[in-house]
């Protein structure tokens, strides 16, 4: 059994353990910085790859481009949409289509729907509520009530006063009669109702005047669109009166050879990079998403790896060799795994045996 030291001693010891591993972290950083020098170095001496690279990736962009314009074109993205060629910028924006084709419908709804017709129907509602004069004859009628005995025969009109009226032989009262013939009777009750009935025939002609422009304007607009050089955005809109719904033809030929372009770009493009980096003695280096030669890939890799190892080195490992620290594990026979832990080690359990 060693015999017990003192705390001096101990503590010595501590030191030279932390020194131990304080060297093995500084080997390891010292070999990255030797493996970082060399990647550095080799990267100085080949300056130009960089350069070399660009004029690869022009000659990627090139072949890429003339393969392009073989496979697409404008014109036959017209032919496909059945567009007469050249296709050009419409020559009227489509609120101007509007406005167009509006103030048409407009001036066949002063034919069709003439302003006189409105005068019509005062006279119309003159003559249907016209009053009737004392010894004139009323032809038959129904009363405004429900119950037996509604319908008056025709008859001569002898006397009317605010309560009563005579026709024929016999006498009415005022309240039993229709609104319409209370009008027939009475001139305050006849100027409400020529009222009524001129306004009513107006709202009734308005709606079929706004209804014609409607259908007409369902009928006009899309033609007009098309032959201003339009098409829908999409079949379902083909009969829509919406300018949102619609778009040149011109910006849609735009439109479809950018996206068919971009769509066989990112087809062709990773193949002819590929053929013409690799036959340059390129590789293609994930960590970057770059093309490197392969001597740069290589050295770019270890000294990835140097900084990797560098940096577990710096963490170093736990030095708390007396226990009751952090760095306790926590694996299956580590803190909370539920297996027995075993004690901290001592001091005396280092130096006393």
């Amino acid at each position: 059994m060693c015999s017990a030291i003192t705390g001096a001693q101990k503590r010595e010891v501590n030191m030279l353990i932390r020194n131990l591993f304080a060297s093995v972290g500084a080997v390891a950083f010292v070999v990255g910085a030797v493996l970082g020098c060399g990647v550095a170095v080799a990267q100085d001496a080949g300056t130009n790859w960089q350069a070399e690279r660009a004029q690869l990736q022009a000659t990627v962009d090139q072949r890429v481009d003339q393969l392009l314009a073989q496979k697409v074109t404008k014109q036959m993205v017209a032919q496909f949409l059945k567009f007469p060629w050249p296709v050009l910028q419409p020559k009227e924006r489509k609120d101007e289509v509007v406005k167009r084709v509006e103030q048409q419908i407009e001036k066949e709804v002063t034919v069709k729907f003439p302003a006189a017709k409105r005068e019509e129907f005062k006279k119309e509602a003159a003559e249907l509520y016209r009053v009737y004069k004392e010894g004139e004859e009323v032809p038959e009628f129904q009363l405004g009530r429900p119950g037996a005995n509604t319908i008056v025969p025709k008859g001569r009109l002898y006397a009317v006063t605010e309560q009563r009226v005579k026709v024929g032989g016999r006498w009415l009262i005022v309240e039993d009669l229709s609104d319409d013939m209370k009008a027939r009777f009475f001139e305050e009750k006849s100027a409400e109702a020529i009222e009524r009935y001129v306004r009513r025939q107006n709202i009734n002609y308005d709606q079929e005047i706004e209804e014609f422009k409607k259908e007409e304007l369902k009928t006009r607009l899309p033609k007009a669109f098309v032959a201003a050089g339009y098409c829908p955005r999409g079949r379902e809109n083909a009969t829509s009166t919406n300018p949102d719904k619609w778009l040149s033809r011109f910006d849609a030929v735009e439109m479809i050879y950018a996206a068919r372009r971009k769509q066989l770009e990112a087809q062709i493009s990773p193949a002819i990079s590929r053929e013409v980096f690799e036959a340059a003695g390129y590789e293609f280096v994930r960590e970057n998403k770059q093309w490197m030669p392969k001597n740069e890939a290589a050295a770019f890799r270890a000294k990835l790896a140097a900084e990797e190892a560098a940096k577990k080195a710096a963490a170093g490992p736990d030095l708390d060799i007396f226990g009751g620290g952090a760095g306790q594990p926590e694996g299956p026979m580590g803190e909370g795994s539920g297996a027995p832990s075993k004690p901290a080690l001592k001091e005396e359990d280092i130096f006393d045996n």
